[in-house]
């Protein structure tokens, strides 16, 4: 998984909807420092929070993780398989990182 662009893609999309790091943090029960951990790519948010701030932002999960499906693609997957697919996809990367 891209750390950094799933951080840099939060911050594009708060500061379109003109929201502060605090405001984003206080919305979804966070502190302005992991916002700031999130946006700088020092923490992986997990999926939940993830979702949390894709509901916030009004923007798609996948968006927000970097993740593009074809429309038939898309249509495919299930959730759970949606979520497996980009688990799988997060260790495969990890494991080419490390070679």
């Amino acid at each position: 998984m891209d750390i950094k662009g799933i951080g840099k893609r939060i911050s594009e999309h708060r500061k379109k909807r003109s929201l502060t790091q605090g405001e984003l943090g206080n919305l979804i029960g966070k502190s302005v420092r992991m916002i700031q951990k999130y946006e700088l790519g020092e923490v992986t948010p997990s999926l939940e929070v993830i979702e949390e701030i894709s509901n916030v932002l009004d923007v798609d999960v996948n968006e927000l993780l970097g993740v593009s499906f074809t429309a038939n693609k898309l249509h495919n997957f299930s959730d759970v398989e949606l979520i497996d697919e980009l688990r799988r996809r997060a260790l495969e990367r990890r494991e080419n990182d490390g070679n």
